[in-house]
């Protein structure tokens, strides 16, 4: 029940955050969501950080850190669903070069934060 505790205070932390990020960038570029973006980006590097450091030493899986910070904060944190949604708003006003900027710069970045931070912070390339 620890463990779900643990999951329950990161998740509430990671989703006031995402909310906050979102507001933040939402009038950057009105017609692009850099706030899930941001969000994806940055959830992408945190979680990479945290599973390399489990990786390193696996006891970590099973650590409060790990419930707290990866299972807990990073799912509240990162938006898939709000990805997905961005997607569809953006076909359903006619946005097709925003669309496929989104998506691939969405995949491609996150995947590289996520490598990135897995790797120490070391150049992925």
């Amino acid at each position: 029940m620890k463990h779900a505790g643990l999951v329950f205070l990161g998740g509430g932390m990671g989703s006031v955050l995402r909310y906050y990020i979102g507001l933040w960038l939402k009038e950057s570029i009105p017609q692009f969501p850099t706030g899930t973006f941001a969000v994806n980006v940055l959830g992408a590097f945190l979680m990479g950080l945290l599973v390399g450091q489990a990786a390193q030493h696996p006891e970590f899986y099973r650590t409060h850190a790990y419930f707290l910070w990866a299972i807990g904060f990073c799912g509240g944190f990162t938006t898939f669903s709000a990805f997905v949604i961005d997607q569809v708003e953006l076909l359903g006003r006619g946005q097709i070069p925003y669309f496929f900027t989104y998506v691939v710069l969405s995949i491609a970045v996150g995947l590289l934060a996520g490598y990135w931070s897995y790797k120490g912070l070391k150049s992925p390339i």
